[in-house]
């Protein structure tokens, strides 16, 4: 009840700020004294919620953001009920187009999982209202998507407020796709692959930590004037993804293996940029980077990289009834991964590594040396990233 006596007091504000009926989630007016008594209700309301909760509410310039999702004038502020299985409530997110939507649907199912209320992983007829997996999912217009030449470069140096804000811009649109991967593993490859109920569990608790990196993202792209929407974007991460849509392991390989280890390896060079930032902004962008996002993808790196072993060692062996040693069934699973990147990755992998991370995440330097370039590049690559900017 706490988030719902506030949001009723702030809609009004909210009315009062929007100017442009076409889009008010993208343009309003900014009226200071206005927005601080917002901000102020904010502050006390959140004081009494736990992070992460449900009903905590966020100030972005289009509206309140209430766990991420925008509100509209007569927004239902009511959890969704639990769907038939988590195949479900993917099929639900994916086909969300709205970005805040997402994350809020994620926060509420991923509580659900856990707390039991989601019975099956699947369940039969999940798909029989034509809801298969997308090979695109729902997006708004919110952000421009243009092709990887045209995205705006990013610059070395964060002193400014802008060079912050298209850096931080560019991740959170890497997390609201990171969110729709998430759950397109659980959707598109589930059920199919028979996979255990392990599988669901690190792959629900991947996307809801996806969401909340968004919700933290766009904040701090607050604080730096701007919204999610101000900037173009591209969608190689996901285009990428789509080349492995019919196969798990190429998908375990390529987006966690790849495209997530390669976020381990980039994270500590802007934790270090944000650091150098004179004054609270650059302290607050690098402890939330240092603090909660970059230990958290670890864990998804390794989550990627456990499924691909578990993958690998039942189809390859398990099935055939046969049995290996244990280094010979780790040097297999590598050679694989080594072939797959060869075939399915455009390139090589680029250093600089994060050896350590890596490490952690349950990737040894036998992984990926092997399939690595020697220098770094300085061009993007086809599918629109350039070094440093795989998924993180």
């Amino acid at each position: 009840m706490w988030g719902r006596r506030v949001v009723a007091a702030l809609q009004p504000h909210q009315a009062s700020l929007c100017t442009n009926t076409a889009h008010p989630m993208r343009c309003c007016t900014r009226m200071a004294s206005q927005r601080q008594k917002i901000q102020q209700k904010v502050r006390r309301h959140n004081k009494g919620v736990a992070s992460g909760s449900w009903h905590a509410v966020t100030l972005c310039r289009g509206g309140l953001v209430l766990a991420g999702c925008r509100l509209p004038a007569r927004a239902s502020l009511d959890e969704p009920a639990p769907p038939s299985s988590l195949h479900a409530a993917a099929l639900d997110v994916l086909h969300e187009p709205d970005p805040f939507a997402k994350a809020t649907m994620t926060a509420a199912y991923h509580r659900q999982w856990f707390a039991g209320d989601i019975p099956a992983t699947w369940a039969p007829g999940d798909d029989t209202d034509g809801r298969a997996p997308p090979d695109r999912p729902g997006r708004s217009d919110l952000v421009r998507i243009v092709d990887p030449a045209d995205v705006p470069r990013r610059r070395k140096g964060l002193n400014d407020a802008s060079a912050r804000a298209v850096l931080l811009h560019s991740l959170c649109h890497i997390e609201s796709w990171a969110v729709d991967l998430s759950w397109d593993a659980i959707a598109r490859f589930g059920a199919r692959e028979d996979m255990p109920r392990g599988f669901f569990d690190d792959f629900c608790r991947m996307a809801a930590d996806e969401a909340r990196h968004f919700l933290l993202l766009v904040e701090a792209l607050e604080r730096n004037g701007a919204v999610y929407g101000d900037y173009p974007a591209h969608d190689g991460l996901w285009d990428n993804a789509m080349d492995t849509k019919d196969d798990l392991l190429l998908r375990l390989a390529v987006e966690h293996a790849v495209h997530e280890a390669r976020g381990l390896d980039v994270l500590p060079g802007a934790i270090r940029r944000f650091r150098k930032v004179p004054g609270a902004e650059g302290v607050t962008c690098a402890d939330m980077l240092e603090g909660v996002i970059y230990p958290e993808e670890i864990t998804h790196c390794a989550a990627g990289v456990r499924w691909f072993r578990y993958l690998h060692r039942r189809r390859g062996y398990e099935d055939a009834g046969e049995t290996l040693e244990e280094a010979d069934e780790e040097t297999a699973c590598q050679s694989t991964f080594h072939d797959i990147v060869r075939k399915h990755f455009h390139g090589l992998l680029k250093p600089p590594f994060n050896h350590v991370a890596r490490a952690e995440a349950g990737m040894p330097q036998d992984w990926y040396l092997p399939v690595a370039s020697k220098g770094r590049p300085t061009q993007r690559t086809k599918t629109g990233f350039a070094n440093g900017e795989q998924r993180c």
